[in-house]
């Protein structure tokens, strides 16, 4: 199965000169959480983003624990522990062939993101909605119709509300 997950702002912005705009490590261990999370202990997931998505990763932190890291670059890229292809389909196709991979999470950028949409790649969408406005200049898209809201839930971290949307495309 093909998921989404990004949070955003109240405006749609994801990032601002190349980072998130924001500091909420409640949230990031969430999102941590969801994307490790498999119901065949055997199986890991993958995350599918751009270059530059995977780059803004502090480079301690890459590539992230326990998911196969799949890093979409048209330049010939070299990561150690990361699975580097020059397309979203070939990267797609890498996440649905593999058997040891249970689910792909589209996981940025603001193109990679528009491209998975446009391409109906994606069954499922977590949009983490922070609900505040931040300076940003990459911006997460509308849904298409064909996804419905299927439950919502709001956190509150510190002085953050996070409103968890879940959506499925029918």
């Amino acid at each position: 199965m093909i998921k989404l997950i990004v949070a955003c702002d109240l405006e749609r912005g994801i990032g601002y000169r190349g980072r998130i705009p924001w500091t909420i490590p409640e949230e990031m261990r969430w999102l941590s959480r969801l994307t490790r999370s498999t119901k065949d202990p055997a199986k890991r997931n993958a995350l599918i983003m751009g270059r530059n998505t995977y780059l803004s990763i502090p480079p301690q932190r890459r590539p992230l624990f326990d998911r196969v890291n799949v890093v979409i670059s048209s330049r010939n890229m070299t990561e150690k522990g990361a699975l580097c292809v020059t397309s979203l389909a070939e990267a797609v196709l890498l996440a649905r062939a593999d058997s040891s991979i249970e689910s792909g999470f589209i996981f940025g950028g603001e193109r990679v993101y528009r491209a998975a949409l446009d391409e109906n790649m994606v069954e499922e969408a977590f949009v983490n909605v922070i609900e505040a406005s931040f300076p940003a200049d990459t911006f997460f898209p509308e849904l298409p119709p064909s996804f419905k809201k299927v439950c919502e839930q709001r956190i509150v971290y510190g002085s953050y509300a996070v409103r968890h949307e879940v959506y499925q495309r029918f």
